[in-house]
């Protein structure tokens, strides 16, 4: 069964269908809900998953999350595992030499790789000199520089129970999307180098919900979900790695998002239902300018993944010449698909620019004949929850109190979680407003 093309009435259904029936998986049967919000957040590219789990169930769904990104999209992976005793300093190694997978016929670079001696060794911008002698030091400063890459996907584990310092060195490398690193030996003129990575990977994020987290490390995810290890199956041992649905495919649907639009009375609609979050009297929310930001691409994806609507055979080539001037995508250089996507989404976001669908078709068509193209108010019911669940939290009884009273209170430094109430009241503001 061939990939399905994109616009096709059931789309979701079909691909889901075409990567269950590859032989690749060995029958294994793939989670429809983890599949299809990674397929959102990999067509938006902007922002993060975090996926809750019960702390006895957290192995078993990173299992299945590292299982899917490998076989059915074909993406590299790397896992770091931090926790209370993970100091800052050993944060940028992490990345690079990648913790044992534990679904993997083994890490792309072996953990004895790090006490290989090598001529060319790099070290961490700010080393405390405290790990100067110790093993930490040795097993994290000799990697050949070579060697050193990042994933495309980092599953990360324990960031929510991991010291602010390292929390706030995570946020860095994500506001910042790069790593620095001083690299050895010393330059002719005496100076030590640096070498800048560029760190862009799609972070997942398997945490345990009930501990709290600050706001601006959960301001880099852009989806949430919760799973239970009853709703998934493991994968088999001998599954085979590769890509099912690959890049390109992802790339093209990243393309047409764009085109993809938002009327001015659904706009609205979406700026009243952040405003009633806002202001509702149970619920602290967080939605910054990124998540205004970002919602309506999400809104955009969920109506690409409906399908539904026409494009003519040729117009992967004409969505790479109104974007890029050629008809070949591996025309480009050395950046990613993705680069290009999100710089061009930037540009047309700075001008005011609206793509229209009618220039990729090349037809004279009314605007009776464009409506398949509008996100509509289901489209915004589809992917409410999953982008705000993580952005609010209920308040407590007296806090509500005290905000109706005064419009804001102090938090408690420890306070008791009720779970599920938050859902039930962004339902009730879907449905009101």
């Amino acid at each position: 069964m061939p990939l399905p093309d994109p616009g096709a009435a059931g789309f979701t259904p079909l691909l889901l269908k075409h990567v269950q029936q590859h032989p690749n998986l060995k029958g294994w049967s793939v989670n429809p809900s983890l599949f299809s919000i990674l397929l959102l957040v990999l067509i938006v590219n902007k922002g993060g998953l975090i996926v809750d789990v019960e702390e006895y169930g957290r192995n078993e769904i990173l299992q299945v999350v590292q299982a899917m990104v490998q076989s059915i999209f074909g993406l590299s992976t790397g896992y770091i595992s931090l926790g209370r005793s993970t100091h800052t300093e050993e944060l940028p190694w992490k990345l690079f030499r990648h913790d044992p997978l534990i679904f993997s016929r083994g890490p792309r670079h072996s953990p004895k790789l790090a006490h290989t001696p090598s001529r060319r060794t790099a070290t961490v911008k700010g080393w405390n000199q405290r790990f100067a002698d110790s093993e930490t030091e040795t097993s994290y400063h000799n990697l050949d520089q070579a060697r050193l890459d990042l994933p495309d996907v980092l599953i990360v584990t324990g960031l929510e129970n991991a010291p602010s310092t390292v929390q706030m060195k995570i946020n860095e490398y994500l506001r910042k999307k790069q790593i620095e690193v001083w690299i050895d030996p010393v330059g002719e003129d005496g100076e030590r180098r640096t070498r800048t990575w560029r760190f862009n990977p799609l972070i997942i994020w398997i945490r345990q919900k009930t501990t709290k987290v600050p706001c601006w490390v959960i301001d880099h995810f852009g989806c949430n979900t919760s799973l239970h290890p009853s709703v998934i199956s493991l994968p088999p041992r001998d599954l085979r790695l590769g890509a099912i649905v690959p890049k390109s495919y992802i790339s093209i649907l990243a393309l047409l998002l764009p085109f993809t639009y938002i009327h001015p009375p659904l706009s609205i609609h979406i700026s009243n239902l952040f405003s009633a979050v806002n202001g509702h009297p149970a619920l602290h929310s967080t939605l910054t300018q990124r998540a205004v930001r970002t919602f309506p691409d999400f809104v955009r994806a969920h109506r690409l993944l409906l399908g539904g609507f026409d494009l003519p055979e040729d117009f992967e080539t004409r969505l790479y010449e109104k974007h890029f001037g050629t008809k070949d995508s591996s025309q480009k250089g050395k950046e990613t698909m993705s680069n290009w996507i999100n710089e061009f989404c930037l540009r047309t976001d700075w001008a005011g620019e609206v793509p229209d669908i009618r220039d990729l078709l090349k037809k004279n068509l009314g605007e009776e004949d464009i409506e398949n193209w509008y996100a509509t108010l289901f489209n915004v019911e589809g992917v409410w929850k999953v982008c705000m669940a993580h952005r609010v939290r209920q308040r407590q009884e007296r806090e509500e109190v005290m905000w109706l009273m005064t419009g804001s209170l102090a938090e408690e430094t420890k306070k008791k979680d009720i779970d599920g109430r938050e859902d039930r009241i962004l339902n009730e503001i879907l449905q009101t407003v």
